[in-house]
């Protein structure tokens, strides 16, 4: 605290250790020109040991992200040794430069250090833990894997929180959460106070995707939400059409919404030998009006789905690579509870699915990619659906930049028998993603929307062009706020192809609340925190266009998740 720092240095104003101590600790309540006037006054004490000053301000400045300035600071410690203006140079003091370079994702350099430091004597464990932590950072977790191991049994390392946080993330990257979850676990009580929110963000993500443990193979996980969905510009303009309207009239059907209230219970079984095994049941109900795919019209429809979901999680390995995979069977009944939609609506369907994600490809590209078919009978007519749908997304950019560009296509396709009736969507997008800092990250975007419909003998097509844009900003480990803006403008000269532009925006708040469960293993007894988030917010949707009933849709938004 800055009392503990007041006391310090009336016991030793002008010692350069005392400084050191007191502008690091400043440093930690983020008080840094308080810091680096201590740093400053280090350097010119009588005691100063100048190696050690200039690798403070290194780390200063690699916090601030001044990463020129962290080097020549480096340098000019090393080299005030090298020609005796200073203490030579310890092995511990190359581990300190090891660290900075690998917080500013100098790999190649950190590694010659962690190497260098090894050669001048330094501990073992220092310098096996820095290696694999550099290997880490750069997706490989085979050659961190024996970074580790080279120290001998893990069990000499429960209480080292380098050791832990480095086995964690080896784990996390592996996608076995369970063992990532203890070590972050154990990394978390051992955790200095600079790094405890880098520690705890590890631990509840990795918690929070594992669910919590009703024994040593199952987990569950669950999740509330209430949301609007909104169609987009193009269901309205080829509805209009297949409708017979012309222009924009006031005999334009006005918006719609339809509210999801959605309620999942996950499960996660881990078997022996065989990759994780996954599902859920949930049920969703929608309530609100929906424009019926295959017929021209709209009716307002209370309708449940319960879904039942189970699917097997492999992971592929090439190389270094990993790409990991959900892939399964879900089944769904559908029903409303409105007499006049139900016949069209009941309806039994089978999906089958593969979602896809890899690692950072060469440390510059991830993929992501789900696709699906979906069939099934209507329960109360002679109908039936067949849909097919993709979806993949690129992310170009390095893990650890600051700077991504984001792209990627959808694909739909949902058509009905014995009626001749199809809806055909398509939509690709591109992006920029920049991250400021550990706490915001900004990521605009603009997107194009193509739809067909046919609904026999008609026609109808219609595209739409949609600048977006998303933020999410942490102040802290608990609070999380997320926002989203879209503006939809029709293409084309025809007065109905812009009835329907539309702004969207919406905003919520998120906090964390961790819950805390002690486990065992065979080293002894540790506290897991799990993660209960509770979200807020609306969202919004605005036809500033249509005539004679432009309006504007504000519906809440809420979401709990436990664990």
């Amino acid at each position: 605290t800055l009392q503990d720092v007041k006391l310090a240095e009336e016991q030793g104003p002008d010692q350069g250790a005392v400084l050191l101590a007191t502008g690091d600790a400043l440093l930690l309540l983020g008080e840094r020109d308080a810091a680096q006037q201590r740093f400053a006054r280090a350097l010119d004490a009588p005691d100063a040991n100048r190696v050690e000053t200039r690798l403070a301000f290194a780390r200063l400045f690699a916090n601030q992200h001044k990463y020129d300035d962290a080097r020549q600071q480096v340098s000019l410690g090393f080299t005030e040794a090298r020609v005796g203006e200073a203490a030579p140079a310890t092995a511990d003091d190359l581990i300190a430069a090891g660290n900075i370079f690998l917080s500013m994702n100098d790999f190649d350099l950190a590694q010659k250090l962690y190497e260098r430091a090894k050669e001048s004597g330094a501990a073992e464990e220092q310098v096996a833990i820095g290696m694999a932590n550099v290997a880490l950072a750069q997706g490989d977790d085979r050659q961190a894997e024996q970074y580790l191991a080279s120290l001998g049994s893990r069990d000499q390392y429960v209480d080292n929180y380098d050791y832990m946080l480095a086995e964690g993330a080896i784990y996390r990257m592996r996608h076995d959460m369970p063992n990532a979850v203890n070590a972050f676990a154990r990394a978390n009580a051992l955790a200095p106070e600079n790094e405890n929110l880098e520690v705890q963000r590890s631990l509840h993500e990795a918690a929070g995707e594992q669910g919590i443990p009703v024994n040593n193979k199952v987990n569950v996980l669950s999740d509330f939400s209430l949301a609007p969905v909104f169609d987009d510009a193009t269901i309205y303009v080829t509805d209009a059409k297949i409708f017979g309207l012309t222009g924009n009239s006031t005999q334009l059907p006005s918006g719609r919404r339809l509210v999801e209230t959605q309620y999942t219970q996950g499960y996660r079984y881990h078997p022996e030998g065989i990759p994780v095994v996954s599902g859920f049941f949930q049920l969703d109900h929608y309530s609100g009006n929906y424009s019926l795919p295959f017929a021209a019209r709209v009716v307002n429809t209370s309708t449940n789905n319960y879904n039942f979901n189970g699917g097997i999680n492999p992971v592929l390995r090439v190389g270094s690579a990993r790409f990991e995979f959900n892939t399964g069977l879900q089944y769904t009944i559908r029903r409303d509870s409105n007499e006049r939609s139900k016949f069209d609506v009941n309806q039994n369907l089978f999906r089958q699915f593969v979602y896809l994600s890899s690692s950072p490809l060469f440390n510059a590209l991830t993929i992501r990619g789900q696709a699906y078919h979906e069939a099934g009978p209507f329960t109360l007519q002679n109908l039936s659906s067949g849909e097919k749908g993709a979806r993949i997304d690129f992310t170009v950019g390095r893990p650890w930049g600051k700077n991504a560009l984001v792209t990627g296509y959808t694909i739909r396709d949902l058509q009905f028998s014995p009626v001749v009736s199809e809806f055909f969507s398509t939509s690709s997008y591109i992006g920029f993603e920049r991250k400021f800092g550990q706490k915001l990250t900004v990521t605009p975007m603009v997107e194009m929307i193509r739809s067909w419909r046919v609904q026999a003998p008609q026609f109808a097509r219609a595209e739409a062009f949609m600048p977006a844009g998303s933020f999410e900003y942490r102040p802290t480990e608990k609070w999380t706020v997320n926002g989203n803006f879209a503006w939809q403008s029709g293409r084309g000269k025809d007065p109905l192809l812009h009835a329907y532009d539309n702004v969207q925006s919406g905003i919520y708040i998120s906090y964390l609340k961790p819950l805390r469960q002690n486990q065992r293993d065979g080293l002894g007894e540790f506290s897991v925190e799990y993660p209960i988030r509770f979200s807020a917010g609306i969202q919004q949707q605005s036809f500033f266009n249509l005539a004679g009933h432009g309006q504007t849709e504000i519906v809440p938004v809420i979401r709990l998740t436990l664990f």
